[in-house]
């Protein structure tokens, strides 16, 4: 999250020295924490719904629906639920209509409704980029255009904001921009706006087809995809460099993360 945006919404980080200790260490209290309300929201849902059957192992059981045989069952505790599993765990158990629109879901249920008082706890993008930096990684910003209702037309004519928020996310120390797959006709042009701007700028840019694997409702693997340049070796700012006019000094990120910059996220 951060405060001055509003911006509450997710961070891609990606590893190319293959270590992410500190990035670990931050997240897996933050993921514990989130999991056991989680779980108080199952335990509620039993009486809302009417549904005494209701338990968090459904949850569990839609999440790992679409692994392969022989994958063998991941560590539950490595596993990290968020409103859109309740969401998929509530349609898989059929309390919720099968046309049920998540955003609408997340309105009735947890912005305004019965679930309101339950807040999942988030970092601030500080706290991430923090743990990310001591680990030799790089941030990426995912579909920008969500912030703009994925509509085109309100994109161009707020302009000036994206511009802010693209540039208040490189001085927090996110070098990346995602263009994305977004579920409407409009993916095209929010892509072209998002790029232009983030360009000028000087971030380089990852590509997400929102693919959420097989079982999930979301198995868009293959139909989004773009040429990855690699991450650009002068854009890791140290820890400690914001210089007094409030701006970051880049320096080359070789002696933090070495040259080997083909690791996986």
């Amino acid at each position: 999250t951060d405060p001055q945006l509003g911006y509450k919404s997710e961070l891609l980080a990606y590893f190319p020295a293959g270590r992410y200790g500190s990035t670990e260490s931050l997240i897996s209290g933050y993921r514990k924490t989130r999991n056991a309300l989680i779980r108080e929201v199952f335990l509620r849902a039993r009486a809302v719904f009417h549904k005494p059957d209701l338990d968090f192992g459904q949850l569990l059981s839609v999440r790992l629906s679409g692994r392969k045989a022989g994958e063998g069952s991941p560590d539950q505790a490595a596993l990290r639920f968020a409103k859109t599993d309740v969401f998929a765990a509530l349609l898989h158990a059929g309390v919720l209509p099968p046309a049920t629109d998540y955003r609408e879901f997340r309105k009735a249920y947890f912005d305004s409704g019965l679930f309101s008082d339950i807040r999942l706890p988030r970092p601030t993008i500080e706290e991430v980029a923090k743990a990310v930096r001591e680990d030799g990684g790089f941030m990426v910003i995912p579909h920008l255009g969500h912030e703009f209702g994925d509509d085109p037309r309100r994109l161009d004519t707020e302009l000036p904001r994206l511009r802010h928020w693209l540039k208040r996310f490189m001085k927090l120390g996110i070098h990346g921009v995602e263009l994305y797959r977004y579920r409407n006709a409009a993916s095209e042009t929010l892509n072209e706006l998002i790029h232009r701007e983030a360009h000028a700028l000087g971030y380089f840019f990852t590509h997400g087809s929102d693919c959420h694997g097989p079982g999930s409702g979301k198995d868009s693997e293959g139909l989004f995809w773009g040429e990855f340049e690699g991450f650009p070796p002068d854009c890791t700012p140290p820890l400690g460099s914001a210089q007094p006019d409030g701006t970051d000094r880049i320096v080359s990120s070789s002696d933090r993360v070495g040259t080997a910059m083909n690791g996986k996220d």
